[in-house]
């Protein structure tokens, strides 16, 4: 089936995961490409692509959470906001000014806050601390590694 392009203000530009991010005066949310329809009834201020199961979407200005794909929150916390779940199952956030990687259960990975924190990759991340000191690299549970 094809998609109906007038139905939409806007349609992403790639499939993820089977769903696709679109837009209409309503919000935007995620569509079965081959159907048309809806994959869920929510309707949000942004959804991102599917990654890991899991897709970043706001309900207002520091609103963000991730979401299943029927549509419903994949954990009760809200940031101010938040990235994509890596292969090491963390995503970087931002809470109160400060970041860090929550689980997909949207509890922290570690105890520590940052003034910003990078993709984890290869097991790894660099964080940059609140003191302006130089940035080093965590493991997922937040200890120092060379």
């Amino acid at each position: 089936m094809a998609i109906n392009h007038r139905k939409y203000k806007l349609i992403g530009d790639k499939v993820s995961e089977g769903l696709l991010r679109v837009q209409t005066s309503e919000g935007y949310f995620h569509i079965d490409p081959q159907t048309g329809e809806p994959a869920y009834s929510e309707r949000f201020d942004f959804v991102g692509h599917f990654r890991e199961g899991l897709a970043c979407v706001s309900l207002g200005f520091n609103d963000w959470f991730h979401i299943t794909p029927d549509g419903k929150p994949a954990y009760k916390n809200r940031f101010e906001i938040v990235g994509n779940f890596g292969p090491e199952g963390l995503a970087r956030v931002r809470k109160h000014g400060r970041c860090f990687h929550i689980r997909r259960n949207g509890l922290p990975a570690y105890k520590e806050r940052y003034d910003d924190v990078c993709p984890f990759k290869n097991g790894k991340a660099k964080v940059f601390p609140i003191r302006k000191n130089k940035p080093f690299l965590i493991d997922a549970n937040g200890d120092f590694v060379d």
